[in-house]
């Protein structure tokens, strides 16, 4: 699967670390947060973030079933938050640009705008 937007500007990769009160599980944080979640019919093994408005997530977590071993994308009713977020992960990274090559390897130190 690979993230996808109406233009695609800009492309790159994402890594996450789930937070350790879940213990590195997002079938623990997804227990932890509805009790419809079976972690022992369902296996979360990727999740799909899309950002909207000024504070709020649409998320889609996919699962495996782990009879029939089909992906099953599952989500909550509710808004998720940017704080959610980080309550999900305790570090994340997100690299985009328009040649992720370069973006990967920038030769120059930082230079601070503020």
């Amino acid at each position: 699967m690979e993230a996808n937007v109406q233009y695609n500007d800009f492309k790159g990769t994402a890594a996450a670390d789930i937070s350790d009160q879940f213990v590195n599980s997002m079938d623990e944080y997804l227990s932890f947060k509805s009790t419809k979640y079976d972690k022992n019919k369902y296996r979360c093994i990727g999740c799909e973030l899309h950002p909207y408005g000024m504070n709020k997530l649409d998320v889609v977590f996919y699962c495996k079933d782990l009879t029939t071993r089909q992906i099953v994308p599952m989500r909550f009713n509710q808004e998720f938050s940017v704080s959610e977020l980080c309550v999900m992960f305790k570090r994340m990274s997100i690299v985009i640009g328009e040649n992720i090559a370069e973006v990967e390897d920038p030769a120059a130190d930082d230079i601070y705008l503020d």
